[in-house]
């Protein structure tokens, strides 16, 4: 389950905090404020031992709208927290890119 912008917000939140069971996550181009309950959730859920679906971060080094720093930031939190995310930054503004979106469809493929 995934998204962009908005889309990827609603994602993780509905995968990490309201529990909706995928295989994995994505967000592109999206932020969480620093007291999300998402971040709390996933700490919680990982220190009860619960195994989470991984969570790939995409965004673009340019982006006007969500600063890359958001993003950064939040793969820090779900880093430290236990998380296994990844992180991949792209020359672009707010929107997405062909390269990409193979990028990300060749995660969402590997098992």
């Amino acid at each position: 389950m995934g998204g962009f912008s908005m889309g990827a917000h609603q994602a993780m939140h509905a995968v990490y905090r309201n529990r909706i069971s995928v295989n994995k996550c994505f967000n592109m181009s999206t932020y969480l404020i620093r007291t999300s309950s998402v971040f709390s959730a996933v700490e919680h859920r990982i220190q009860a031992g619960e195994t989470l679906p991984p969570l790939h971060i995409s965004h673009g080094t340019q982006d006007d709208i969500t600063p890359l720093s958001w993003a950064e930031d939040a793969y820090k939190t779900f880093h430290n927290s236990g998380l296994e995310c990844y992180l991949e930054t792209w020359n672009h503004k707010h929107d997405m890119s062909k390269e990409q979106l193979d990028s990300l469809f060749k995660w969402l493929r590997t098992a």
